[in-house]
Protein backbone atom coordinates (compact mmCIF):
# COMPACT_ATOMS: atom_id res chain seq x y z
CA UNK A 1 0.00 0.00 0.00
CA UNK A 2 1.16 3.39 -0.95
CA UNK A 3 -0.51 7.36 0.35
CA UNK A 4 -0.91 9.59 2.99
CA UNK A 5 -2.23 7.70 5.82
CA UNK A 6 -5.60 9.25 6.32
CA UNK A 7 -9.09 8.00 6.54
CA UNK A 8 -10.58 7.77 3.80
CA UNK A 9 -7.70 5.48 2.68
CA UNK A 10 -9.71 3.09 5.06
CA UNK A 11 -5.99 1.41 6.07
CA UNK A 12 -8.09 -0.33 9.28
CA UNK A 13 -9.82 -2.37 6.50
CA UNK A 14 -6.56 -3.45 5.38
CA UNK A 15 -5.12 -4.29 8.34
CA UNK A 16 -8.36 -5.93 9.36
CA UNK A 17 -8.45 -8.31 6.40
CA UNK A 18 -4.85 -8.93 6.18
CA UNK A 19 -5.14 -10.34 9.75
CA UNK A 20 -7.27 -12.84 8.59
CA UNK A 21 -5.62 -13.46 5.32
CA UNK A 22 -2.50 -13.95 7.82
CA UNK A 23 -4.46 -17.23 9.20
CA UNK A 24 -4.11 -18.50 6.08
CA UNK A 25 -0.58 -17.17 4.99
CA UNK A 26 1.10 -16.59 8.25
CA UNK A 27 4.46 -15.97 6.31
CA UNK A 28 3.01 -13.08 4.54
CA UNK A 29 4.28 -9.66 4.93
CA UNK A 30 2.39 -5.76 4.60
CA UNK A 31 4.10 -2.96 3.25
CA UNK A 32 2.51 0.33 4.09
CA UNK A 33 4.85 3.25 2.46
CA UNK A 34 3.69 6.74 3.42
CA UNK A 35 2.70 8.86 6.63
CA UNK A 36 -0.58 10.84 7.49
CA UNK A 37 -2.47 11.67 10.57
CA UNK A 38 -3.37 8.53 11.31
CA UNK A 39 -0.33 6.42 10.96
CA UNK A 40 0.35 6.00 15.07
CA UNK A 41 -3.59 4.80 15.25
CA UNK A 42 -2.84 1.93 12.49
CA UNK A 43 0.22 1.36 13.83
CA UNK A 44 -1.92 0.31 17.23
CA UNK A 45 -4.64 -0.81 15.43
CA UNK A 46 -1.79 -3.79 13.71
CA UNK A 47 -0.68 -4.26 17.19
CA UNK A 48 -4.04 -4.73 18.48
CA UNK A 49 -4.86 -7.11 15.58
CA UNK A 50 -0.97 -8.87 16.73
CA UNK A 51 0.14 -8.53 13.01
CA UNK A 52 2.65 -5.84 13.67
CA UNK A 53 5.34 -8.17 12.99
CA UNK A 54 4.32 -8.68 9.42
CA UNK A 55 3.32 -4.87 8.81
CA UNK A 56 5.79 -2.43 7.93
CA UNK A 57 4.85 1.46 8.26
CA UNK A 58 8.17 2.28 6.07
CA UNK A 59 7.02 6.16 6.19
CA UNK A 60 7.85 8.58 3.31
CA UNK A 61 10.45 6.90 0.92
CA UNK A 62 11.44 8.52 -2.06
CA UNK A 63 12.27 4.85 -3.98
CA UNK A 64 8.70 3.83 -3.79
CA UNK A 65 8.60 2.28 -7.61
CA UNK A 66 11.50 0.00 -6.19
CA UNK A 67 9.06 -0.96 -3.16
CA UNK A 68 6.24 -1.76 -5.32
CA UNK A 69 8.33 -3.28 -7.77
CA UNK A 70 9.68 -6.18 -5.16
CA UNK A 71 5.49 -6.78 -4.02
CA UNK A 72 3.43 -9.42 -5.26
CA UNK A 73 0.45 -7.75 -5.47
CA UNK A 74 -1.16 -3.83 -4.86
CA UNK A 75 -3.85 -3.13 -2.60
CA UNK A 76 -5.98 -0.17 -2.40
CA UNK A 77 -8.71 0.17 0.10
CA UNK A 78 -10.11 3.68 -0.36
CA UNK A 79 -13.69 4.54 0.65
CA UNK A 80 -13.36 7.67 -1.79
CA UNK A 81 -11.14 8.08 -5.28
CA UNK A 82 -10.14 10.15 -7.98
CA UNK A 83 -7.98 8.41 -10.44
CA UNK A 84 -5.39 7.11 -8.15
CA UNK A 85 -2.37 7.64 -9.71
CA UNK A 86 -0.13 4.91 -7.60
CA UNK A 87 -2.97 2.49 -9.13
CA UNK A 88 -1.65 3.00 -12.63
CA UNK A 89 1.64 2.81 -11.31
CA UNK A 90 1.52 -0.36 -9.56
CA UNK A 91 -0.15 -1.76 -13.11
CA UNK A 92 2.22 -0.19 -15.03
CA UNK A 93 4.99 -1.97 -12.62
CA UNK A 94 3.31 -5.43 -13.65
CA UNK A 95 1.70 -5.89 -10.18
CA UNK A 96 -2.22 -7.62 -9.86
CA UNK A 97 -4.05 -5.13 -8.11
CA UNK A 98 -7.16 -5.48 -5.41
CA UNK A 99 -9.09 -2.62 -4.89
CA UNK A 100 -11.96 -1.17 -3.54
CA UNK A 101 -14.72 -0.47 -7.06
CA UNK A 102 -15.14 3.57 -5.88
CA UNK A 103 -14.57 6.45 -8.13
CA UNK A 104 -12.48 6.48 -11.31
CA UNK A 105 -10.68 2.86 -9.81
CA UNK A 106 -13.15 0.51 -12.39
CA UNK A 107 -11.90 2.38 -14.94
CA UNK A 108 -8.26 1.46 -14.01
CA UNK A 109 -8.83 -2.23 -13.00
CA UNK A 110 -10.52 -4.24 -15.65
CA UNK A 111 -12.00 -6.77 -12.97
CA UNK A 112 -10.77 -10.84 -13.20
CA UNK A 113 -8.70 -9.43 -15.95
CA UNK A 114 -6.14 -6.55 -14.59
CA UNK A 115 -6.94 -7.05 -10.76
CA UNK A 116 -9.62 -7.58 -8.81
CA UNK A 117 -12.90 -5.11 -7.65
CA UNK A 118 -14.65 -5.37 -3.82
CA UNK A 119 -16.93 -3.28 -2.48
CA UNK A 120 -15.92 -0.68 -0.03
CA UNK A 121 -15.45 -1.46 3.60
CA UNK A 122 -15.48 -4.91 3.08
CA UNK A 123 -12.97 -6.48 4.82
CA UNK A 124 -13.67 -9.86 4.25
CA UNK A 125 -13.94 -9.08 0.63
CA UNK A 126 -10.36 -7.99 0.67
CA UNK A 127 -9.36 -11.01 2.28
CA UNK A 128 -11.02 -13.40 0.00
CA UNK A 129 -9.23 -11.17 -3.61
CA UNK A 130 -5.97 -11.43 -1.33
CA UNK A 131 -6.69 -15.09 -0.85
CA UNK A 132 -7.74 -16.05 -4.38
CA UNK A 133 -4.23 -14.11 -5.48
CA UNK A 134 -2.29 -16.27 -3.24
CA UNK A 135 -3.87 -19.37 -3.99
CA UNK A 136 -3.36 -19.27 -7.68
CA UNK A 137 0.27 -17.57 -8.59
CA UNK A 138 -0.15 -17.96 -12.60
CA UNK A 139 -3.53 -16.34 -12.88
CA UNK A 140 -1.71 -13.21 -10.21
CA UNK A 141 0.82 -13.26 -12.61
CA UNK A 142 -1.08 -13.00 -15.62
CA UNK A 143 -3.65 -10.30 -14.06
CA UNK A 144 0.22 -7.93 -13.27
CA UNK A 145 1.16 -8.99 -16.85
CA UNK A 146 -2.08 -7.82 -18.90
CA UNK A 147 -2.33 -4.71 -16.51
CA UNK A 148 0.92 -3.41 -17.77
CA UNK A 149 0.12 -3.47 -21.06
CA UNK A 150 -2.92 -1.48 -20.49
CA UNK A 151 -1.17 0.81 -18.57
CA UNK A 152 1.57 1.86 -21.23
CA UNK A 153 -1.00 1.58 -24.05
CA UNK A 154 -3.31 3.46 -22.19
CA UNK A 155 -0.94 6.32 -19.37
CA UNK A 156 2.47 5.96 -20.83
CA UNK A 157 3.82 9.18 -21.87
CA UNK A 158 3.56 7.93 -25.75
CA UNK A 159 -0.03 7.00 -25.23
CA UNK A 160 -1.04 10.48 -23.34
CA UNK A 161 1.35 12.25 -26.09
CA UNK A 162 -1.54 10.57 -28.71
CA UNK A 163 -4.49 11.07 -27.24
CA UNK A 164 -3.37 14.82 -27.26
CA UNK A 165 -2.49 14.95 -30.57
CA UNK A 166 -5.75 13.19 -31.88
CA UNK A 167 -7.38 15.78 -29.79
CA UNK A 168 -6.14 18.75 -31.20
CA UNK A 169 -6.63 17.73 -34.41
CA UNK A 170 -9.94 17.08 -34.29
CA UNK A 171 -10.37 20.37 -32.24
CA UNK A 172 -8.92 21.97 -35.26
CA UNK A 173 -10.59 20.47 -37.97
CA UNK A 174 -13.62 21.50 -35.76
CA UNK A 175 -13.03 24.83 -35.95
CA UNK A 176 -11.92 24.72 -39.87
CA UNK A 177 -15.27 23.27 -40.47
CA UNK A 178 -17.54 25.71 -38.75
CA UNK A 179 -14.92 28.25 -40.39
CA UNK A 180 -16.05 27.43 -43.17
CA UNK A 181 -19.63 26.98 -42.68
CA UNK A 182 -19.92 30.74 -41.88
Amino acid sequence: MVGIIRSVKRYEIALKAFASFLELFPNAHLMIVGDGPVREEMESLAKNLGISKSVTFAGYRENVPDLMASSDAFLLTSKSEGVPQVVTQALGLGLPVVATAVGGVPELIEHEKTGLLVPAEDPEAVKDALVRLAKDPVKAKQMGAEGKIRAHARFSLNAMLNTTEHLLVELVGSKERTRDES
